[in-house]
């Protein structure tokens, strides 16, 4: 029996399947291995004990396992993809290959592998694939090197707007009154205090977001606002991907990570309207790492 592994490592887990050519028999989870987040020591660390870990619960050894694929957030660069190769070989036998997170996720939208794809959870990561194999990836680092369209951009600019209401400067907004909920304090000034003192953090950023959202099914003309920014933002991106690799007439585009998971109609409405006519918005029910395992059984063909 040939087995095969799928992983997913993001900046906050990293997700391990492994499986037979016909079902998942094991999974595990552990923490985020995006190396320019964690270093270099603890994101080795966390794919072990995910592969490991996962191993164990399957009665398996890495011997046992035919090809394993790796999806990776911070795996941007031909050297970073490189480093992590060198560190992990002996990990999983020489048998593996390490992939940008975007193409997992395309994957596991997409089985004809093909199409673009927008990654979003705290950051944003694009990608597009045509049917004959041409490939093209933005930079996908930060802000200045050109990457826009996570949670923490939402996150941003909501508490912007928030004290901007509350000083009278914009439009009123409910994150006024909301945002303090979230950081256990009674008003924006406190909140100010809170960030003066560096009392911020991921768990509280990863909170607004969905806030956002939420008053934007309410109407809050704000919330509405940094949705319909940001999913023409992102429309934009996909919109490059398209042109550059010159795709044309039915073209899946697949959208996973954070924010895409309430799938809120308005903001999906914007992305919609402002791609090409034919595109068609998929968002996978299943996590990203099963574009991994998929991917393995389809490297281990050729794999020699």
């Amino acid at each position: 029996m040939a087995y095969y592994c799928g992983i997913d490592g993001g900046g906050t887990k990293t997700h391990c399947i492994i499986g037979d050519e016909q079902k998942i028999i094991s999974e595990y989870i552990s923490f985020g291995s995006n190396y320019h987040i964690s270093g270099i020591k603890n994101s080795k660390k966390s794919i072990e004990e995910a592969f490991n870990k996962a191993l164990k619960k399957a009665s398996l050894s890495s011997k046992d396992i035919r090809f394993s694929v790796l999806g990776l957030s911070g795996a941007d660069r031909k050297e970073d993809v490189e480093l992590l190769t060198n560190i992990l070989h002996k990990t999983f036998r020489g048998k593996f290959k390490i992939l940008n997170d975007c193409w997992v996720a395309l994957k596991n939208g997409v089985y004809e592998y093909y199409g673009v794809v927008a990654v979003c959870g705290t950051g944003g990561g694009y990608a597009g694939r045509t049917k004959e194999g041409n490939e093209y990836i933005y930079r996908n680092l930060d802000y200045i090197t050109g990457n826009r369209g996570g949670g923490l951009e939402i996150a941003e600019k909501a508490l912007h707007y928030a004290f901007r209401s509350e000083e009278g400067s914009y439009k009123k907004t409910r994150l006024e009154e909301k945002i303090p909920e979230i950081f256990g304090v009674k008003n924006m000034a406190l909140v100010l205090e809170k960030i003066w003192m560096k009392e911020i953090n991921k768990e509280i950023l990863d909170k607004i977001p969905p806030l956002v959202f939420s008053l934007s099914n309410e109407n809050d003309i704000v919330c509405l606002e940094i949705i319909e920014e940001l999913g023409k933002t992102i429309a934009d991106y996909l919109n490059g991907l398209i042109k550059k690799l010159k795709i044309e007439g039915k073209i899946p585009v697949v959208l996973s990570g954070s924010i895409f998971k309430n799938k809120n109609s308005f903001f999906l409405s914007i992305i919609k309207k402002s791609l090409p006519a034919g595109s068609e918005l998929i968002i996978p029910e299943t996590p990203p790492v099963y574009g991994a395992y998929k991917l393995a059984i389809d490297y281990s063909i050729d794999f020699s």
